[in-house]
């Protein structure tokens, strides 16, 4: 971490970053973002799990659009298959989950700033009644029995240090990362054991809906009228990897015709749930009828890319330096991760 503060701190003091802008011209960035949390607003309540505050976010679009040329993921299609020619500083703005915040928050900024962007939405969630397990754990663990002293989670019994934010915290990533062990499907499982033990679900709770609940198709229609884009998150929101090939084909298949049936417009874009892409992946994409898979690979978009194994970075859910945002929307941010790892320093776990 030292490393990259003190290497960052170099690029903006030479004003290196326009010549490192320049010898990659040939590139397009691609990033991802996903809820954000408006939770400094009187009465809402705040997620254990970092989200991006709302005016930070709109920092960083205000910021992007100075920096960048913002295209639709449509012309950034076009540009890597070389239908047309590739311009420099083109940045891609995608947004995974299909939050509600998304349709609420996110996009009246994105609209105020003139900014096109792409949402991949998960179909089994638009109906209302799930919510991400991630999500349900955050909120069991806020609402714990007061008498409990260890929270067991699938035979693991996990210490409660205490009942401040920064140890529910801590609890919380605990308990994620042992449910994350078990597989994306048994954690549901899981979690709904663990809410048991809570004195209220998530689901339960309308007024949390404002960084948990799910756009719906009222939602799509409005916001592709005013010109957003959308594409598949898949079904279930389950990494493919852990799906037999039949399974990965019914997520591919099944969202792609609930997307078309429901908007009257093709589905050609797919993001894979966690970037799980595997061959099976792109296989079934592929005979799904998709043209665009995007991956969560740290680098940017260049034409020798697969156009169903696209890359793009992700942005942490923390506030960032001007400087940081664009290290990273440069795409910077990867030599310098490898350069940090090669270092022989440890980095954080990906969350």
């Amino acid at each position: 971490m030292l490393l990259r503060t003190f290497v960052i701190g170099v690029i903006r003091h030479l004003g290196l970053m326009d010549l490192w802008r320049r010898a990659k011209h040939n590139q397009i960035s691609v990033l991802t973002f996903h809820g954000v949390c408006s939770a400094r607003e009187l009465g809402q309540t705040r997620p254990l799990k970092p989200r991006l505050w709302l005016d930070d976010f709109a920092g960083y679009i205000n910021l992007l659009r100075r920096e960048f040329r913002l295209i639709s993921l449509s012309e950034a299609f076009d540009m890597l298959s070389g239908y047309k020619p590739l311009k420099a500083r083109s940045l891609v703005l995608t947004f995974d989950d299909g939050y509600l915040n998304n349709a609420t928050h996110v996009w009246p900024i994105l609209r105020q700033f003139d900014a096109p962007a792409v949402f991949f939405v998960p179909t089994g969630f638009m109906n209302g009644e799930k919510l991400f397990w991630t999500d349900r754990l955050d909120h069991a663990v806020r609402h714990l029995q007061p008498d409990m002293e260890c929270l067991p989670v699938d035979g693991v019994e996990l210490p409660i240090a205490g009942r401040d934010e920064a140890s529910l915290m801590r609890l919380f990533w605990q308990a994620r990362s042992a449910c994350l062990a078990f597989g994306w499907q048994q954690a549901e499982n899981a979690v709904s054991a663990i809410e048991l033990h809570a004195t209220s679900k998530l689901a339960d709770c309308p007024r949390e809906a404002h960084w948990s609940g799910f756009m719906n198709w009222s939602d799509i229609h409005r916001m592709s009228a005013q010109g957003a884009e959308f594409g598949s998150h898949t079904v279930r929101h389950i990494p493919l990897g852990e799906l037999s090939s039949g399974e990965i084909a019914s997520e591919l298949e099944e969202s792609k015709s609930q997307f078309e049936l429901n908007t009257g417009r093709a589905c050609w874009a797919l993001a894979y749930p966690r970037g799980d892409c595997n061959h099976q992946a792109v296989e079934a994409a592929l005979v799904a009828g998709y043209r665009c898979g995007l991956t969560t690979e740290e680098r940017p978009a260049m034409r020798n890319h697969s156009m169903l194994q696209l890359p793009r970075v992700g942005l942490p859910e923390r506030p960032l330096s001007e400087t940081d945002l664009l290290v990273r929307a440069t795409g910077l941010s990867k030599v310098l991760s490898d350069l940090h790892a090669g270092n022989g320093t440890q980095t954080g776990a990906h969350a």
